[in-house]
């Protein structure tokens, strides 16, 4: 497992796709942490921009592993998205 986060994470710097983001068609749900040292909320807001039917939500003051944090809530996040 770790193997793959060693060559995933290099990868993830390395490759850029937001300009396809458009090209996503199914409903899309995005929970973001508000306090994340790895990005800044309006980083994470360009899904939110250009993805046609993209859902965004923001935990304010949570860390970058919010499923962490808080599973409770996010698996209720999940569970009404999939619903609606």
């Amino acid at each position: 497992m770790m193997e793959r986060l060693f060559r995933f994470v290099p990868m993830m710097n390395a490759v850029d796709l937001t300009d396809r983001l458009h090209e996503i068609r199914c409903p899309t749900l995005a929970v973001v942490p508000g306090h994340d040292p790895l990005g800044t909320t309006a980083q994470y807001q360009v899904s939110e921009q250009r993805i046609p039917d993209c859902k965004f939500i923001v935990y304010r003051d949570l860390p970058h592993n919010i499923t962490d944090a808080m599973p409770e809530k996010c698996a209720a996040e999940l569970r009404d998205f999939t619903l609606r």
